[in-house]
């Protein structure tokens, strides 16, 4: 029996694992998404199953986690699908995992951006020695050393192949296969996606028409924050009182951000753990913007899409992050002025 698994850890680690299930599935007897639920993340009944694939609840941090990250090692996969290559627990997976092919799925802007780090070599000591300590902790143990090695992405000998939604904005250093992540359009496949997520269709938003709809990031910089409660303000002014504001909040948002909001912008607050992704498919001739959320990717071609990063102050942080556009159908802006309905 063929099977492949998927381990997720965030709401769109979720929903890009059932858009790739949906691609592989004729190749696969059994495809197992794992659902590792935290306190503000995946922390609901996800527990899911169609045709040959199931998907299960499962909390982070518990010994159920380590026994199915050990029964996956010793049972055998043909693919393991990974979204974090740091994760201490997806580390010893894939060192254990020898005859195993090890997929790396796009997490965030990660595999576009052209990391700054200075004192890189140190970090990666620290990175590593944490790391260690956390595997130490489940009471597992790697026989050889692994540098965690987070800021050279997919640098992993144990990676064989990326899956990525604009490759060809990737720089392919390491030589990995390569492969498209399948963009959201399959009617089916949405249905599933909203009873996996538990969202309503037609009672998910309001209005659905002529609305400016925010992807909020959960960026602990104060001078960030300020930046952008005055960029909404005065897109609230440029395209009047009247038209309806959503801002989609982080899942990690603390509830000063939730209340500013509301208070400053007059906007609809939308605070679930339900992927961005799910509802700007549901908008028509409306304004999608964010500082540079991966929601915005996957495209509508009935929107517009903006990034305003460059309206954002970057402090040391930022640029060594340094967030790029991989993509057509974002316009990364430097006015306000440039966004139009």
């Amino acid at each position: 029996m063929k099977k492949a698994v998927f381990f997720t850890y965030t709401e769109y680690h979720l929903l890009t694992s059932y858009i790739i299930q949906k691609e592989i599935a004729k190749q696969y007897d059994l495809i197992k998404i794992y659902a590792i639920a935290s306190e503000k993340r995946l922390n609901f009944d996800c527990n899911y199953q169609s045709n040959n694939c199931e998907i299960i609840s499962v909390k982070m941090d518990s010994a159920e986690l380590v026994d199915i990250v050990n029964k996956t090692i010793n049972v055998g996969v043909e693919k393991v699908f990974i979204f974090n290559e740091d994760e201490p627990l997806m580390v010893y997976l894939m060192v254990k995992l020898k005859k195993t092919k090890i997929a790396l799925v796009q997490d965030g802007l990660k595999p576009y951006t052209k990391v700054n780090k200075k004192h890189e070599f140190i970090s990666t000591i620290r990175n590593t020695i944490s790391g260690y300590k956390s595997l130490f902790k489940f009471g597992l143990m790697l026989n050889s050393l692994y540098l965690f090695e987070i800021y050279k992405y997919a640098s992993s000998k144990q990676i064989t192949e990326i899956w990525l939604t604009n490759p060809e904005s990737f720089e392919n250093k390491f030589n990995k296969f390569i492969k498209t992540i399948p963009v959201l359009s399959n009617e089916n496949t949405k249905i599933e996606l909203f009873n996996i997520f538990k969202l309503n269709s037609e009672k998910a938003l309001g209005y659905t028409s002529n609305v400016i709809f925010y992807v909020h990031q959960a960026l602990p910089y104060d001078e960030f924050k300020v930046e952008e409660m005055n960029l909404l303000k005065d897109l609230r002014i440029k395209m009047g009182e009247n038209c309806k504001m959503y801002i989609k909040i982080h899942p990690l948002a603390n509830i000063d951000v939730k209340n500013s909001f509301v208070r400053e912008l007059n906007a609809e607050i939308i605070e679930n753990m339900i992927p961005a992704e799910l509802y700007i498919l549901q908008l028509k001739k409306s304004i999608v913007l964010s500082a540079w959320s991966t929601a915005l990717l996957n495209n509508n071609l009935d929107c517009k899409f903006y990034y305003t990063m460059n309206l954002m102050p970057w402090n040391f942080a930022i640029k060594q992050l340094n967030p790029y556009n991989p993509t057509q159908h974002i316009k990364t802006i430097t006015s306000i002025n440039q966004i139009i309905f």
